[in-house]
């Protein structure tokens, strides 16, 4: 359809089918594929972009229960960072690359529906060139997909391998759950294109 009449389908498991449609808004139009839910409420990132004639991205929420969407401003500061939106506690959390030229760190903020504010939490640094946080385990326990590169030549770039890592924000403490390998043909390019689809940046 086009982008003024998208509409929102639903599987239910008592009819077995996506026969319910309903008509989205316009701020919903937009919205990554990777998405949480809490308590009934979908909740997905807008792919806005970061260049100056583009909306900066936002967070869109669908009731399940009332069949309602809304639109949810991230945190001041987050809006030109890759961002992941992740589940503590039962709340609504989010967490953002904060990067200059000597720093590469992830900030995590959580969000209040109550007043609809955000408190930041803490931050933490992984390892490797690139990496997605998850899944926030415990209090202070973070998982996290880590993407590792190696450079060969100013031109040709291969990953090498990635990981799941675990942890401690508290102690700095960080433990190695699985580890594979890339075929060595695999490149920096064609893999991110893969990924994409499924840990949209």
């Amino acid at each position: 359809e086009d982008a003024d009449n998208l509409t929102l389908s639903m599987y239910t498991s008592f009819t077995r089918d996506w026969s319910f449609q309903l008509p989205c808004p316009g701020f919903a139009t937009l919205l990554e594929p990777c998405c949480v839910s809490i308590k009934g409420v979908v909740y997905w990132l807008s792919s806005g972009g970061y260049e100056e004639n583009q909306n900066p991205p936002y967070i869109v929420s669908f009731s399940i229960v009332d069949c309602t969407f809304e639109q949810i401003e991230l945190p001041p500061g987050s809006v030109s960072h890759c961002q992941s939106l992740l589940v503590r506690h039962g709340q609504l959390c989010m967490a953002a690359n904060n990067h200059d030229n000597q720093t590469f760190r992830t900030d995590v903020w959580q969000f209040s529906q109550g007043d609809r504010s955000w408190t930041y939490m803490y931050w933490y640094r992984g390892q490797g060139p690139s990496y997605r946080p998850f899944l926030i385990v415990h209090e202070d326990e973070i998982q996290i997909m880590e993407r590792h590169m190696g450079v060969f030549g100013v031109e040709h770039i291969n990953l090498t391998h990635f990981d799941i890592a675990r942890y401690k924000v508290a102690t700095a403490d960080r433990k190695t759950l699985q580890w594979i390998e890339y075929d060595e043909n695999v490149t920096v390019r064609s893999m991110f294109e893969f990924s994409e689809s499924l840990f949209p940046i």
